[in-house]
């Protein structure tokens, strides 16, 4: 990432394939361990990983978001599982980094609004580490 402050994510599939949003693309993140259970008394064995990512769709962002969209519908197990990399900075400095691997999509959603023009187009990725995997995320500061 070249700005001192945003958001990176980049979703990177096993043939090499890269969708890249920079912090010009991307709003929000959201990194989720979730115990499924609502009445939990101790620690629980099902727990999963989501992560929300909201951005913006503009003329620069459209192939990326696109790619997006085109993994959400994709059935095939090559194509399916994918490592995400998020990079979060401030000031310079990188705050946080999370690395996944055998993440899939769950949900995707583009939004439009004619009234807002541009700044109306977003969309919603949640995806989620498999839950055999769970292992395989790494959390770092650097």
């Amino acid at each position: 990432m070249e700005d001192a402050t945003g958001f990176s994510v980049e979703i990177i599939q096993e043939n090499g394939n890269t969708i890249f949003l920079d912090d010009k693309t991307v709003n929000t993140v959201e990194f989720k361990i979730d115990t499924v259970e609502e009445d939990v008394k101790d620690r629980s064995e099902n727990v999963v990983n989501k992560v929300v990512v909201i951005g913006n769709i503009k003329p620069e962002s459209k192939d990326q978001t696109r790619m997006l969209a085109l993994w959400s519908l994709d059935k095939k197990r090559e194509k399916v599982y994918r490592m995400m990399k998020i990079t979060l900075k401030t000031g310079g400095e990188t705050l946080r980094t999370y690395n996944m691997d055998r993440v899939f999509c769950i949900d995707y959603t583009e939004r439009f609004n004619a009234r807002e023009g541009e700044k109306g187009h977003t969309f919603e990725l949640v995806a989620a580490q498999r839950k055999d995997n769970l292992d395989g995320i790494k959390i770092g500061s650097v």
